[in-house]
């Protein structure tokens, strides 16, 4: 059956949740594709510094109504985060274009530009973004760090005058 893949621009927080229900489908342990947990997006989006007034810019790709694909920032424009369901990974050249065109930020000056994050182990992809002019930013990483917690979780002790305290209960950044 040939696909019928649209593209379509973030509805803001109408498509917050079928964002995350897409990133919860990707999940492969390890972060072996490479996408998004679905906890990233959920900070992204709910960080004080979160541009809202550019969600617009986000990228959609669809198969019929399931989504495909995402091209997003974290918190600003300017930079580009490529989240594609397995299968669909022709795509990626066709979103680094849409990035270009809407995720770029504007200097005082004019300037745009765009950071975009490709993993490491994509050799297709890097070769795609170093085909139109990109180049690894000296010094640049973004590592996924996992913390394996063991089974049963071990007791700790805290020093005297400290608690662990729940950020449901008290969320004050500054403190």
């Amino acid at each position: 059956m040939p696909r019928r893949i649209t593209l379509r621009h973030c509805a803001g927080h109408g498509d917050f949740a079928a964002i995350s229900d897409f990133l919860y489908s990707l999940y492969l342990p390890h972060n072996r594709d490479g996408n998004w947990f679905q906890p990233i997006w959920e900070y992204a989006y709910t960080h004080p510094w979160f541009d809202e007034e550019a969600v617009a810019h986000i990228g959609i790709w669809e198969d019929g109504s399931e989504i495909v694909a995402v091209a997003l920032y974290e918190l600003d424009l300017g930079e580009a985060f490529f989240q594609v369901r397995r299968g669909y990974e022709f795509l990626k050249p066709q979103m680094l274009v849409y990035a270009e065109q809407n995720l770029t930020s504007v200097d005082e000056e004019g300037r745009r530009s765009l950071k975009a994050f490709v993993n490491d182990f994509d050799a297709d992809f890097t070769r795609t973004v170093q085909a139109r002019g990109y180049v690894l930013e000296a010094g640049a990483h973004r590592p996924m760090s996992e913390f394996a917690i063991p089974r049963p979780f071990p007791t700790s002790r805290l020093a005297d005058g400290f608690r662990l305290k729940s950020v449901a209960d008290d969320n004050d950044l500054v403190k």
